[in-house]
């Protein structure tokens, strides 16, 4: 039992092998493939093929760009509101508040 058990794993192993060495072999079949459709089409399409690239890349890099500035400005613009909300709440409080307040943190930071 224990030897069939063994035959049984080493074909599952060898049958593995088989699949990752086929895969690679397509890969490389893939990469042999795209260099001579490369060297057909000849130096005009490599341009534009290139330009095309450097095209999408310069508009992923202005949306990147763009995302951080819309980050940054949510931001600041949440920083702004929650200095008017605390300006207003400090003229709601009155200046008995304003007296209790700055006592607690003159007798915080003593």
């Amino acid at each position: 039992a224990d030897r069939v058990a063994a035959l049984e794993e080493k074909k599952r192993r060898d049958a593995e092998a088989d699949i990752v060495a086929a895969l690679k072999a397509k890969k490389r079949l893939n990469r042999v493939a795209a260099l001579e459709a490369n060297k057909r089409r000849g130096p005009e399409e490599k341009k534009r093929r290139n330009a095309e690239a450097d095209r999408v890349a310069a508009l992923e890099e202005k949306k990147r760009r763009d995302a951080e500035a819309d980050i940054v400005a949510a931001l600041k613009a949440k920083k702004r509101l929650n200095r008017v909300a605390a300006l207003e709440a400090n003229k709601r409080r009155g200046p008995e508040e304003k007296k209790r307040r700055n006592a607690e943190a003159d007798r915080v930071a003593a």
